[in-house]
């Protein structure tokens, strides 16, 4: 069996479930901006996240597309096999930071005034340049990531529409110009 006859593109459900996570998701923006009045407010939600929110947060953003595409498409390909590089990972990348590391640098956080890792580490290592290191870094990996994510967006979409995946691309893309263009 070829890889294209593996998912039926149905565009229909695909765009109403689109379409009703980028209402959900503008609602819960909109009334975020409204009640954001400061940088704490912005990066720590002025220290009220609770565990379920500040886990999601944290599983959002060490998930991606190489989550939802390529550890399905090892399984698939290898059998549990292919289990075998998800489940380590999974303790290694959500478990044990959370448990260990999560808490204690939330704790220090609101001790020291932190809001970022950089905030941290500049502390830490009493050195401005730790923290212009890390900001670089950071940039340099996200851009790395967010292709990915890119790509991952065109894929799907060709997957569930049948649409080429140059418009995943583009859309992602430009969607990314748009939430970007007011902050610029």
């Amino acid at each position: 069996m070829t890889p294209e006859l593996l998912v039926e593109p149905t565009p229909t459900p695909f765009f109403i479930t689109l379409s009703i996570y980028l209402v959900v998701i503008g609602a819960i923006g909109w009334y975020a901006s409204r009640t954001t009045e400061t940088l704490t407010d912005f990066f720590v939600m002025s220290g009220k996240a609770g565990s379920i929110v500040g886990g999601f947060a944290y599983f959002a953003s060490q998930y991606s597309m190489s989550t939802f595409m390529g550890v399905p498409a090892i399984t698939y390909s290898n059998g549990f096999a292919g289990m075998s590089v998800s489940v380590p990972g999974l303790a290694f990348s959500m478990i044990i930071p959370a448990l260990f590391v999560g808490r204690k640098l939330m704790l220090l956080g609101r001790q020291h005034g932190f809001l970022t890792m950089s905030d941290y580490l500049a502390d830490r290592y009493e050195s401005n340049s730790i923290r212009t290191v890390h900001a670089v870094m950071m940039v340099v990996f996200l851009i790395a990531m967010m292709g990915a994510q890119t790509v991952g967006a065109g894929v799907i979409l060709n997957t569930f529409t049948g649409l080429p995946e140059w418009m995943g691309v583009a859309g992602m893309g430009s969607s990314w110009w748009c939430i970007a263009w007011p902050a610029g």
